[in-house]
């Protein structure tokens, strides 16, 4: 019996390790749905989807909220961004945000024409998946600290990135599936660049320790 009772106390013991270990793994997930991310969608939206068929595909309590720059767009006449047919304005306060049913904003999207996104020719150009819910085939998601990403995709390289007018920093692994993007940060929230850059250098291989992916990107480019 002292043999049984010591082999009980072991495994107890074990068992609380394992779980100690679990809840401070970046893989972690919250409770919630599981929606997967693939290089044309990501849980409930697709890329093409119009506004009014992201409204239609989002489950009772997801509220779909719309850009802050489309209450500009009355003021503003001149556009530098003919390519999405939108005006000189900050192209992230362009994209519609979707709030789960406690208020949590978990993703955004992008249209292809802002200044006229109900338009029925308009269609999602762009989805970024922020919420540990979305994952890809491989289980990897936002939340995700890189070093253990890398593990699963290869060494990553961080290129700081404005060209898109979104101020994102990507984080590129070695192995990483076609067709979605990781943007990166530091931990904690925010956009804290997680490179480590040289005084002239956009690429890097260094990074903060502790950074993770911050979304899951598909689509324009």
């Amino acid at each position: 019996m002292k043999n049984l009772g010591f082999a009980v106390f072991l495994v107890g013991c074990v068992s609380m390790t394992a779980c100690s270990t679990s809840s401070s793994d970046s893989s972690a997930v919250p409770q919630g749905p599981t929606w997967r991310v693939s290089p044309a969608s990501a849980g409930p939206l697709r890329l093409g989807m119009t506004v009014a068929q992201a409204r239609e595909a989002l489950d009772e309590g997801y509220q779909l909220v719309e850009p802050p720059n489309l209450r500009l767009r009355s003021q503003t006449v001149t556009s530098t961004e003919p390519e999405i047919g939108g005006p000189a304005l900050h192209i992230s306060n362009d994209q519609y945000a979707v709030r789960d049913p406690s208020g949590n904003k978990i993703l955004e999207f992008l249209m292809s024409n802002p200044a006229n996104p109900e338009h029925p020719g308009n269609r999602i150009v762009m989805i970024s998946a922020l919420s540990p819910w979305f994952s890809t085939v491989e289980g990897v998601r936002p939340g995700n600290r890189i070093v253990d990403v890398a593990h699963i995709y290869g060494p990553a390289s961080f290129l700081d990135s404005d060209n898109e007018g979104f101020g994102r920093e990507w984080v590129v692994f070695r192995n990483g599936p076609g067709g979605i993007r990781f943007q990166a940060a530091q931990a904690g929230g925010g956009q804290r660049l997680a490179g480590i850059y040289g005084s002239s250098n956009l690429t890097t291989s260094s990074y903060v320790p502790g950074s993770e992916i911050r979304a899951l990107v598909i689509g324009r480019r």
